[in-house]
């Protein structure tokens, strides 16, 4: 019996008497959560998504700490003016940064004050043989205009412009620098090329139909309420710009991570509140449809809604915001949680059919359903409970939340009924259904089929689930993840022609000695170098940005040397030819260098790149890798070499947020067994705990087996992939089926005669039907959503629990009317 305990046993009896009073202590329960709900946290951000303990985010919070703090933001102008778009981005930068909390902004990454000191990038070993050639020179000259002299040996070579600049070419630190500032090294190499030459350096494409406007925010703008405000100050300084020029044809738009920050967190809450809403208004359209009265729509949902504040009350005493996968885990427990109610309205229906009052018919449901109502409630909530162990904190998250949830949702149903039910007839009696009324008609079958026809769908059934099973090992695993975001995050503007050299992957290095830090961003870039040499590789050259060169302990002996030739070079002869007489006056401003480069010696977007927080250089560095941060099979490359170079240089810390990916979906491959493991034990521990028996068990795995290979099959026929959104509903997928398939089991091995079990298996087919068709509605409406993430989770979910719904309906039951299995449960 369900309730044979006294507390039990008050409970009704005082819903009964008073079911008003208890409506509203239970009222005033979820009230009191919804106000704890209010308090709830989203971060939508990606990096909520990865493992928090992992090695390359704790050396990213080292280096978010060590570095300099500062979050980049990009506007980008284009039109196919490209006067106007230089005169518009030049404006916007002197709007930016009036902004307080704008650190600097600029159109074109200048070098002059560097290109008057890349001298001392060369190695002191060069500089000073070029002071011996050019002492050498002088001696020789001078002893050529001394009465007297003798000349030994021939006169050296002269030190022409041309071979300085071969020199200075073969520097790889210069020829990095040359393609992040757009300067060639034979500009740089040169006196030419001024700030007034807007060409040299200027953020903008060969074609000049994008500009770019680079600055830098104070602080790591991680709060996304910080990154909307930026977000709408920068769309708005947009269309003052354009509107200040009058082009129609000229666009303005943000881009940088503060944009994506914000622009994921307003399709994020945009997507849940139509989603929530969808959600509810199919499934209560449902029950609309299937019981055909306001009441029961009522006496379903308000369980399900309290049992979603109360979690969502949880959630936020934890204090841990929700992810962009765990908040819609709520328009599940919209589909999932009604079940408990569809299934004690159907049974209540089908009591007060036969005669009984309402009150024996309320307890004669809790009494029918007890056991079965428990064990698809736990086994559900094993199922999701599971997710908690993986280690991609969107399905860990996700678990315990939607566990929480399912629990939640069969309490609540089991405090609700009784007294909505008594409150509901007191108020307005209800006239008892027609036998009929609980369950559509095409499920009604003969209490006795044939005895060939149930071994024939169960054979045709176990056969079909085989191949299909066999076709499920060809589901593919989509890796790219620029498909998986929504169309209005993407800005649309190829910007790489402007952010010329910034644009790829970023990994970042920090450590106290510099020469490991540069032996490290070279093993880096060495790496990924022979990975482009792969046939199948996604990863391309990396740009090599350190200062180990600048800051390294030869500045003292470079300038040493540069003081030198610069005193030849003062001392030489007048009576030189023509054509040498000029290129000295060419080479000598070039090394009229008496001070070591410093940090203000550097652009400001070098400057963040290169100086730590404490102002030195050196201890920083910059590898960009030429690479798409969305494509996962790249960042699995990337973050295997991060982690090869991670333990050949243990006192280098090195991260990349976008490389972070690459560890997600080996953790996936790592975590999916075990997941799916822990998921099929605690069902099974939860099915025989409240079940005792291992027929019933059998009975169960088996339909949760034949919905599994089902699935696969079918995904693999359609040419669906698994991502990082819908893998998740994977192991849910088997609490769903085992909800199905528990009421069948129940209601076929229950008391009675063979006509009473047919009675039951009847109305629980038709409890099942409706409660499947919720659950449907309810993934249908995140399959509409504008991410393509979370719809491709609604599209599987739905597919999953429609194939469970057949196997529970049709195969199972043939199973259990089969010879050897109808003999255990009649």
């Amino acid at each position: 019996m369900y309730a044979p305990m006294p507390l039990c046993r008050r409970y009704l009896a005082r819903c009964e008497t008073a079911p008003v009073v208890v409506l509203l202590c239970l009222a005033v329960v979820s009230a009191l959560a919804v106000w704890g709900a209010s308090t709830v946290a989203f971060d939508t951000r990606l990096l909520a998504l990865l493992p928090p303990d992992s090695e390359a985010m704790r050396d990213l919070s080292a280096l978010e700490q060590r570095g300099t703090t500062g979050t980049p933001l990009q506007l980008l102008v284009t039109s196919p003016d490209p006067a106007a778009n230089r005169r518009v981005a030049g404006w916007l930068a002197d709007e930016l940064v009036r902004w307080p909390d704008v650190r600097w902004a600029e159109v074109r990454r200048g070098a002059e004050r560097l290109r008057a000191k890349q001298l001392l990038i060369v190695p002191a070993s060069e500089l000073e043989g070029w002071a011996d050639q050019l002492e050498g020179i002088v001696a020789w000259e001078q002893c050529e205009r001394m009465p007297g002299c003798v000349q030994l040996d021939d006169r050296p070579p002269d030190l022409d412009l041309d071979d300085v600049r071969a020199r200075l070419a073969a520097q790889p630190d210069l020829a990095n620098l040359g393609r992040l500032l757009r300067e060639p090294v034979t500009t740089l190499g040169t006196s030419t090329g001024t700030a007034d030459d807007v060409d040299v350096g200027a953020l903008c494409n060969d074609d000049g139909d994008v500009c770019a406007v680079e600055a830098s925010l104070r602080g790591e703008a991680r709060d996304v309420t910080v990154a909307e405000d930026v977000l709408r100050r920068a769309e708005a300084l947009g269309a003052e710009a354009v509107a200040r020029v009058g082009a129609p044809d000229m666009r303005v738009v943000v881009s940088g991570p503060v944009r994506n920050a914000a622009m994921n967190k307003r399709v994020a809450e945009a997507d849940l509140q139509r989603i929530s809403l969808l959600s509810g208004a199919l499934v209560a359209l449902v029950l609309l449809v299937q019981f055909r009265s306001p009441r029961w729509a009522l006496v379903i949902l308000a369980p399900v809604l309290a049992a979603g504040a109360i979690t969502l009350a949880l959630v936020a005493a934890v204090g841990q915001p929700l992810n962009l996968i765990a908040s819609f885990s709520f328009a599940i427990l919209m589909g999932v949680g009604v079940d408990f109610g569809i299934h004690l309205a159907a049974h209540y229906r089908a009591a007060r059919a036969e005669g009984l009052p309402a009150a024996h018919a309320v307890a004669h449901t809790l009494d029918a359903l007890g056991n079965s109502l428990g064990v698809a409630a736990l086994s559900t909530a094993v199922a999701f409970f599971a997710l908690t162990f993986a280690a991609f904190p969107g399905f860990a998250q996700m678990g315990w939340v939607a566990g929480a949830g399912v629990v939640a949702a069969w309490v609540a149903n089991l405090l609700w009924f009784p007294p909505l039910v008594s409150a509901l007839e007191r108020l307005r009696p209800e006239r008892a259904p027609s036998p009929r009324a609980d369950g559509p008609r095409p499920l009604d079958v003969p209490p006795r089929p044939g005895r060939r026809l149930p071994l024939v769908v169960a054979g045709v059934g176990l056969l079909g689930a085989c191949v299909l099973g066999a076709l499920a090992t060809r589901v593919t695993v989509q890796e790219d993840f620029r498909r998986l975001q929504p169309e209005g995050i993407a800005h649309g503007l190829d910007a790489r022609g402007a952010l010329h050299g910034t644009q790829g992957v970023e990994v970042q290095l920090y450590g106290e000695d510099p020469a490991q830090v540069r032996a490290a961003a070279l093993a880096i870039a060495q790496r990924v170098g022979v990975l482009a040499d792969a046939d199948d590789a996604r990863v391309g050259e990396a740009l090599v940005l350190t200062a180990a060169a600048l800051a390294s302990d030869e500045q003292p002996r470079r300038l040493s040397a540069i003081a030198r030739v610069h005193e030849q070079l003062l001392d030489l002869p007048e009576a030189l030819d023509p054509e040498l007489r000029a290129q000295v006056d060419q080479l000598r401003p070039l090394f009229a260098v008496h001070e070591p480069i410093g940090p203000a010696d550097l652009p400001p977007f070098v400057r963040d790149a290169l100086v730590d927080a404490q102002g030195r250089l050196g201890h920083i560095a910059l590898v960009i890798v030429r690479a798409s941060g969305s494509d996962a099979r790249a960042m699995m490359q990337l973050s295997q070499v991060l982690a090869e170079v991670r333990g050949e240089h243990p006192s280098v810390a090195l991260a990349s947020p976008p490389a972070l990916l690459g560890e997600v979906l080996p953790a996936l491959y790592h975590d999916a067994p075990w997941v799916v493991l822990l998921a099929l034990l605690g069902l099974s521990a939860s099915t025989f705990a409240l079940s005792r028996s291992l027929g019933r068990l059998a009975l169960v795995l088996l339909a949760v087996a034949v919905t599994s290979a089902v699935t696969g099959g079918v995904l693999a026929l359609c040419g669906l992939s698994l991502n990082l959104y819908n893998m998740v509903i994977l192991p849910a997928a088997f609490g769903i089926a085992v909800d199905g398939a528990v009421y069948v089991v129940w209601a076929r091995a229950g008391e009675g005669s063979g006509p009473e079990q047919e009675r039951a298996l009847r109305v629980s087919r038709g409890a099942i039907l409706g409660s499947t068709v919720t659950t449907l509605s309810a993934f249908g409406s995140l399959a509409t959503s504008t991410h393509p993430g979370v719809a491709s989770l609604g599209l599987v979910g739905a597919l999953a629990v429609g194939l469970a719904s057949v196997v529970n309906l049709v195969w199972l039951p043939a199973v259990l009317n089969t010879r050897w299995v109808g003999r255990r449960f009649t």
